[in-house]
């Protein structure tokens, strides 16, 4: 179930990079890559209502909104590096978990 789940997060994320690159450099308000993990999840929200609303059934849930804010990796100084974040998933279909995708910072 988790292998799913997690299957389907980096599926979504994925498939709508360009709209979260967009949604994160908008939290970002110095353009340093960096957001706070409340920025984090708020670009994350935008970003899904944004996918909610131009290919309804693509969204992430709420619970696997919840999983990316309580697993992604933060900086020493609490910030979310965001474009490591978009460059660090890869998901292959067919991936037998979330291990098997290139996905350190899950």
């Amino acid at each position: 179930a988790e292998a799913e789940m997690m299957g389907a997060i980096l599926a979504v994320l994925d498939k709508n990079k360009f709209t979260l690159k967009f949604a994160f450099s908008y939290f970002d308000g110095g353009s340093r890559g960096l957001v706070s993990l409340a920025d984090f999840e708020s670009a994350l929200q935008s970003a899904n209502d944004s996918f909610k609303a131009h290919e309804p059934g693509t969204a992430l849930t709420a619970d696997q909104i919840r999983i990316l804010v309580e697993s992604v990796e933060t900086e020493p100084n609490g910030m979310v590096d965001w474009r490591r974040f978009l460059e660090a998933f890869r998901w292959e279909p067919g991936a037998a978990s979330h291990s098997d995708c290139a996905c350190a910072i899950l």
